[in-house]
Order: C-alpha cells, then structure tokens, then sequence
C-alpha cells in the first residue's frame, strides 16, 4: 500500500485537496486521514473513504493552519513519517500577501532544507493562492449561478476571466468573493463556503487541462501521480 503525507496551510486546501483526491484515484481504495494542527500538537480530525482492508492508498492531510508552518512541520514529522511506512511527503501552500517575485528564492531555500530529510519532500507553491485554481475553472460560475456567465462578469467587473493568467492575480480570494457579490453571494474562506465552492469544480479539466495554463497546479497533479 502507497502512503502519502501531504501538509497544507489551510481549511480551504484540505477540503480541496480532499475532493481532488477521491475525484483523481476513486473512494474505493483510497484512504484520507486529516489532522488539524493546534498549539504544536496534531489533532485527528476524520478519517475518509476505503476502511484499511480495501485500502491500496492512505494519505494524511494535515492542516497547518498557517502557510509559515507547512515546512516546519514536515521537517518535525519526516522521521516519524518514515518509520510509519509513508514514502513520500508533499507540502502545498502560497505565498501571499508576499511578492510574486520572491517565488524563485523561496523554492530554493526550500529545496535545501527538504533536501535533508530522510523521505522525499516537495512543498507546491499555489503562488497567490489556491483560489486560483478554483478560478481557473471558469464553468463553476455557471453552476453557482446561471447568472454568472463569463460576458456578465467582464461587463460588471471589467476583468476577461477566461483568459486571466491566474496566478498573476494579486488576491484570488478577494476576486472570487467579488464575482459571488454580483448575485448576493459571497467567500470568506469560511469551511461552509468551501465546501460549497468545492462541491461545484470540475474536476477533470482541473486535472487533465488546467495544469497545461497553470504550472502550480500542473506540479502538483504531476507530484500526486508519481506518489500515488
């Protein structure tokens, strides 16, 4: 059986990742444990999908809750990780309110302290953040709401949503929660809201045909073929 570590900054990330997992590899052999990280203690928050029988994947998510601790602590838990069969750690966070232009420096600083550990690691940098990607697929707008056609967006905000390099966008987040205002809607990256968002993604095209226009993404589906 595969074991898979993967340390995420945030809610949003574990709910997504989440979903994308059991979209890519199937509930029936698949299986997610979560852990919330609190006060440098690690808390079982759920286990999802096969029971440990029909298992031939197991992945832990751990929700850091903060995108400065993704790398401490994979770096605390590699050891660990190791012994327990894992043979593989990812860590997925972005970089904002940070400069787009820090990106190169923090990958390399990054790659040197994974570099040490004792099981393969790589940290994905979504860049601005991971509601890029949820942009990325622009016919979830439709199934939010029937209003929020791709010319009714450019007309309101002024911003051609199909063609928008998305990880140029300087907040991510805020332009969601701008484009969900139009119909009374809303995003606060509150765990509802979420849940709601990533209940309507696409999940196919996230997987097959949004990595050729979004390399964050396309690293990190790339990183879960190769570990599950």
């Amino acid at each position: 059986m595969s074991a898979l570590a993967i340390f995420v900054e945030g809610q949003t990330e574990l709910v997504f990742v989440e979903r994308l997992l059991f979209e890519m590899f199937g509930y029936q052999h698949l299986r997610i444990e979560r852990q919330q990280q609190h006060g440098g203690l690690y808390h079982e928050i759920g286990i999802r999908g096969a029971p440990p029988e029909n298992a031939y994947h197991n992945v832990l998510i751990v929700n850091c809750a903060c995108d400065g601790k993704v790398l401490p602590a994979i770096e605390e838990r590699a050891n660990n990780l190791r012994n327990a069969g894992y043979g593989r750690i990812l860590g997925l966070r972005d970089i904002y309110p940070r400069s787009s232009d820090e990106l190169e420096e923090i990958y390399e600083l990054t790659a040197n302290r994974l570099a040490s550990m004792p099981l393969p690691c790589k940290l994905i940098i979504v860049v601005r953040e991971i509601e890029a990607w949820f942009l990325a697929d622009t016919e979830h707008f439709s199934y939010y709401n029937p209003l929020l056609t791709l010319a009714f967006i450019q007309k309101q905000i002024g911003i051609d949503v199909e063609q928008q390099d998305v990880e140029q966008i300087p907040h991510p987040a805020e332009l969601l929660r701008n484009i969900y205002n139009l119909v009374g809607g809303t995003y606060d990256k509150k765990l509802k809201e979420a849940h709601r968002v990533v209940a309507i993604l696409n999940y196919e095209y996230l997987y097959l045909d949004a990595p050729a226009s979004v390399p964050a993404l396309k690293k990190f589906v790339e990183e879960l073929d190769v570990a599950i």
